[in-house]
């Protein structure tokens, strides 16, 4: 590409000067045809150090060839190289003083005129890649400047790669990083959050996340109705194939929901959520095999990782409890305000207390372990106990257990 620029009485007395430029991009020059982000690129010719544009400039110039000839006649010029992309962003220019007649091509190198982000990330505690895969599927990845500016992006990484560069060019200012590592099943996991100082050029952050909570461990077994303990899920009273992880919140969010195969391996880690300190968990194994089998914590989740240790899930029931006012009881006086129920175990640890209204004459209840119990049933005018009963029943078996009807 040549371009004829008359700058006296005859431009026929130009010289020729042929100007080469390439970008620099990711520690050195490439050419400019290697670089996607750019869309076009033009040259401008100067009179001067910072003179008037010369008529017929700014020109394109061929991206592909990374070359072009200018006719000039002799004296001093500036001339500058622009390459934007297809929002016609600046990305890169070169500019600087010429004089002619030149020896030899002028070899120009555009400069970043936004700055690249290469993101590299860690995980703490090991400083390395280990929960990706494992915990960590991708990593959400936000970089935001403050106020109202709207200079922000967005992006999801592959979290085994250990480093990336962001797909955009950023002006040079103070942005705040946010990298989220989530899991598979999009829960938060590790997180990390800093300040970042955007330059013109190629900019390095390096970053280490952290773990969003903690995690849940534990290994299961099961109790037979016989009280032996066994981790054969092929057992004659067992014959069980998996087990369902159930673990909630009392604040009503959606439940965690895991199937745990059965195996020779009963350890599980719970991998792809964590939960925050302080938080009120409800923590369930059910099976169904011979017998419904079953274990039930809740706890405070701690500031590190909570592991059970060893759990055993126990041969569990359903019952009924049903009762009556005599005529000749002392509830037939003043108008009842509820019943308080409770089970006690054989070593009179209440197991379950319910609060139930003045006309009710049953409650249901489920996932009792095998045992017998001492039920207790209070007739209540507020907090006054006024007639009261109590028994011996038993769960025995999956299902309904059937019991007598109570009488106060």
């Amino acid at each position: 590409m040549t371009f004829m620029a008359a700058c006296g009485s005859d431009s026929s007395e130009g010289s020729a000067v042929t100007v080469n430029f390439k970008v620099f991009k990711d520690g050195g020059n490439v050419e400019c045809s290697a670089v996607s982000e750019i869309a076009r690129a033009e040259i401008s010719v100067q009179r001067g150090v910072a003179g008037i544009e010369l008529p017929g400039f700014p020109q394109p110039v061929d991206c592909q060839k990374g070359s072009v000839e200018l006719t000039l006649s002799a004296d001093d010029y500036t001339i500058i190289i622009s390459a934007y992309d297809s929002t016609n962003t600046l990305l890169y220019q070169a500019r600087r003083p010429v004089t002619v007649p030149v020896d030899g091509p002028l070899e120009f190198s555009l400069e970043p005129q936004k700055g690249r982000v290469k993101l590299i990330w860690s995980f703490t505690p090991d400083d390395d890649l280990s929960p990706c895969g494992p915990e960590v599927s991708n990593l959400d990845v936000t970089l935001a400047a403050g106020g109202t500016s709207g200079d922000s992006f967005t992006a999801q990484l592959d979290c085994s790669t250990g480093e990336a560069w962001l797909t955009r060019y950023f002006n040079a200012r103070s942005y705040t990083l946010l990298v989220l590592g989530v899991s598979s099943e999009g829960y938060t996991v590790y997180k990390t959050r800093t300040s970042v100082a955007v330059e013109r050029g190629e900019n390095e952050v390096s970053v280490s996340l952290v773990p969003e909570g903690g995690k849940i461990t534990f290994d299961w077994q099961f109790l037979t109705p016989d009280k032996t303990e066994t981790a054969d899920c092929s057992a004659i009273e067992i014959d069980v194939s998996s087990a369902q992880l159930s673990i909630s919140t009392e604040l009503g969010d959606e439940p965690i929901n895991v199937n745990l195969t059965c195996s020779s391996d009963q350890s599980y880690a719970l991998l792809f959520k964590r939960f925050t300190q302080g938080t009120m968990l409800n923590f369930e194994l059910l099976a169904d095999g011979v017998h419904k089998y079953r274990f039930f914590e809740q706890f405070v989740m701690p500031a590190s990782d909570k592991n059970f240790g060893l759990v055993s899930l126990k041969p569990v029931g359903d019952a009924e409890i049903r009762w009556s006012v005599t005529s000749t009881s002392t509830c037939n006086g003043e108008p009842l305000t509820g019943f308080e129920i409770s089970i006690a175990d054989e070593g009179q640890r209440i197991v379950r207390r319910e609060s139930v209204s003045s006309s009710a004459t049953n409650l249901a209840v489920s996932n009792i372990p095998y045992g017998t119990y001492n039920i207790a049933i209070n007739g209540k005018i507020n907090r006054d106990t006024i007639c009261q009963t109590s028994g011996l029943r038993e769960v025995t078996m999956r299902g309904n257990n059937v019991w007598d009807e109570f009488s106060l």
